[in-house]
């Protein structure tokens, strides 16, 4: 039932993995290169592939996701499939906030997508996701130029 262990001190994929999420917390690796393979239903797989669209330094709204998907009322599902996003940060659900700009449903928790939102701002802006986070007013998208093994071992505090 189970596979052979994987050494992910030597294994290719995870090798690659800690390269570029390594290169990501960085700074320096603004897209991933990492091939994923992300079984789930339909929908779900139509969202995850839109996370995966969003640009660095941009957020989106679940309602303008649902939007994209052709109905507007599926913002909770798309909240769903956004929380059960089985490659965070590669598929940046991190950039996914409330109608009201709050940090809402991250796996990782709020801290962590307080870190990757403001990791992703532009050199001269800082608090963004502070600012964000306090915004009361609708948007679908601001311009603002893991459940991998690594949400684990990783500090992303470093």
């Amino acid at each position: 039932m189970y596979r052979d262990r994987v050494d992910t001190d030597t294994d290719e994929m995870f090798v690659l993995a800690k390269v570029e999420l390594d290169e990501f917390l960085a700074g320096e690796r603004k897209t991933f290169d990492l091939p994923v393979r992300t079984p789930g239903y339909e929908f779900s797989e139509r969202v995850w592939a839109m996370l995966r669209e969003i640009p660095y330094g941009e957020t989106t709204t679940y309602g303008a996701l649902a939007e994209r998907l052709g109905n507007g009322r599926l913002a909770q599902r798309v909240g769903q499939a956004v929380g059960r996003n089985p490659v965070s940060i590669v598929a940046p659900c991190h950039r996914v906030v409330g109608a009201g700009g709050s940090l809402t449903g991250y796996a990782g928790g709020p801290d962590r997508k307080r870190f990757l939102l403001e990791l992703e701002e532009p050199a001269g802006i800082t608090g963004f996701a502070t600012v964000l986070e306090s915004q009361t007013s609708r948007f679908t998208r601001l311009n603002w130029s893991a459940n991998l093994t690594f949400w684990i071992t990783h500090d992303l505090t470093r």
